[in-house]
């Protein structure tokens, strides 16, 4: 990572913030994102007494904290207006794949969606992926497993699923490794408890 690189974590409220040279923001985020679902991981482990936070510092300067933190708060305001802008035109691509299911697996899969009746996109990967792990024996998922189960229920697809598992991920409700994505007891009681919705 280059230098003059200051990244702040918040371990109570889950806030990151940035300073770095405009050049290494596109860098510094993409490795971020993939780190995401590891964060909730450690934040459910983490019970804090007050708003501690942790300061990583890959160049030491003269500057007092409070001017650092002072600068590094505008400095990510500007920069994650730019991000934001620029990630949201990078849309992943998925190939259908594989599940093991039958016509009447399938079936089953559109039944329980529908009747889960998922209104957000992490509603979504929520209710397949639970379905996948109890009656497919799919216990940890590709993104590409994900994209294939939303196909087979005729759901619209996120336009990117990786932002999607980081939410869940910061939730708590799945964890995540190179070996795939596993739906996390939470996410399995939200599921079976909160959807569908109640009316009212």
């Amino acid at each position: 990572m280059a230098d003059n690189v200051t990244i702040q974590l918040n371990m109570t409220n889950g806030e990151i913030h940035i300073q770095a040279p405009a050049e290494s923001l596109d860098t510094i985020f993409d490795k971020l994102e993939a780190f995401l679902p590891k964060l909730a991981d450690i934040r459910t482990e983490y019970v804090p007494d007050k708003a501690d936070s942790i300061t990583v510092e890959e160049d030491d300067h003269s500057a007092s904290a409070a001017e650092k933190s002072e600068h590094t708060d505008a400095l990510f305001k500007n920069s994650t207006k730019r991000k934001r802008t620029s990630s949201s035109k990078k849309t992943e691509t998925f190939n259908m794949v594989e599940l093991g299911l039958d016509e009447n697996s399938r079936s089953a899969l559109r039944e329980f969606y529908s009747e889960k009746n998922p209104k957000s996109q992490n509603e979504q990967l929520l209710v397949v992926m639970d379905w996948l792990k109890r009656n497919a024996g799919k216990n940890s998922v590709t993104k590409d497993e994900i994209y294939t189960a939303l196909r087979t229920v005729e759901a619209k697809i996120p336009a990117r699923i990786s932002s999607v598992l980081s939410n869940l991920g910061i939730e708590g409700k799945i964890t995540g490794d190179a070996d795939g994505y596993r739906i996390h007891h939470t996410g399995e009681d939200f599921v079976k408890f909160n959807l569908p919705k109640k009316e009212g």
